[in-house]
């Protein structure tokens, strides 16, 4: 059986090293799978405006800077996902299938609905996982590597796909798999009880991937530890020195055992140099990379279009087949 990898992420115009070290590096790593048929990697500016209007210049800044920042990280098959109507073609199809009930009930749902008075939630913030059903099989995926607070709607998507295929006694749909990142859950940078977020006002919370060397230096020098000076790890009692700790692992590829022997002796300031400059190191690549990339906007524009010139012809016949099934063809 084929192996289609989908995933999306949405452009919100900054990516973090959470972002790179938790999703992103891995997918671009699963170009050197030669066991994969197909990996599509949506930048999913539907999603995007789910919670509410975005600034139209804004939005459209973000998709360019998400795809620069993407295509500097490693070259995979990026689409636009407002590109392809089939998306929300089958979405319509899928709902069919599903309930306000399942969908007011999940857990994402009930946290983002809370911003909003009673009643005034926007209706794309409930109907967010059925686009995601859509997204992931509108190229019939086999595999979705996702986060795990993507896990309940990741199970309305295996849901989805196996009532279709009972409801119409076909085998159409694959039912995907999750594919959980190896990663450790970056925390924040200035409160280490909560995960590192691109949402989070304070900018210092985070290293974005595209910050100047000099700001990295300035953030890791004013992340929170405690007073102890030893660098230990003990994310219980030490959240904070361990949250750096284990940025040194993912960057260096040591075991955190690796590390604390590595930089026995140091104290948390010179750990913390040693960590921004190993930081600056790793990502200095990309950085030149993306500002090629971010520079170009006819290139960018290019391979926006060609992101959908070759997923259209995939998610066409899949809205045919499905049309077929369902008796509107």
């Amino acid at each position: 059986m084929s192996k289609v990898f989908v995933s999306g992420i949405q452009p919100s115009g900054s990516l973090h090293i959470g972002n790179y070290l938790g999703f992103i590096k891995s997918f671009v790593a699963f170009q050197n799978d030669l066991s994969i048929t197909r990996r599509v990697l949506l930048i999913a500016d539907l999603h995007s405006i789910s919670t509410g209007r975005q600034e139209p210049a804004q939005l459209r800044l973000n998709t360019l800077r998400t795809l620069a920042a993407l295509l500097a990280c490693g070259r995979t098959l990026l689409v636009q996902q407002s590109r392809l109507p089939e998306h929300t073609e089958l979405m319509w199809i899928l709902g069919s299938a599903a309930t306000v009930t399942s969908l007011s009930s999940l857990a994402q749902f009930k946290d983002k609905s809370a911003w909003y008075p009673e009643g005034v939630a926007p209706v794309g913030l409930l109907t967010y996982p059925l686009l995601q059903a859509a997204d992931v099989l509108t190229y019939r995926a086999t595999h979705v590597p996702v986060g795990d607070d993507q896990t309940q709607h990741m199970e309305l998507v295996r849901h989805l796909a196996t009532k279709f295929n009972l409801r119409y006694r076909c085998d159409f749909f694959p039912v995907p798999e999750k594919i959980s990142g190896t990663c450790a859950r970056l925390r924040s940078l200035r409160n280490p009880s909560v995960k590192m977020s691109k949402s989070d006002t304070d900018t210092k919370s985070r290293i974005d991937l595209m910050d100047t060397p000099e700001l990295t230096i300035a953030k890791i020098r004013k992340a929170v530890t405690d007073f102890e000076s030893r660098v230990t790890f003990d994310p219980e009692q030490r959240p904070g020195v361990s949250n750096l700790v284990t940025l040194f692992s993912l960057f260096s590829g040591l075991l955190v055992e690796q590390v604390l022997k590595q930089c026995d002796g140091l104290d948390t300031l010179a750990f913390k140099g040693k960590l921004a400059e190993l930081i600056n190191s790793q990502l200095a690549p990309i950085r030149e990379r993306f500002s090629q990339f971010v520079g170009d906007e006819r290139e960018l524009e290019r391979l926006l279009q060609y992101g959908e010139e070759r997923s259209r012809p995939i998610a066409v016949d899949t809205l045919k087949e499905v049309k077929k099934i369902v008796g509107m063809r």
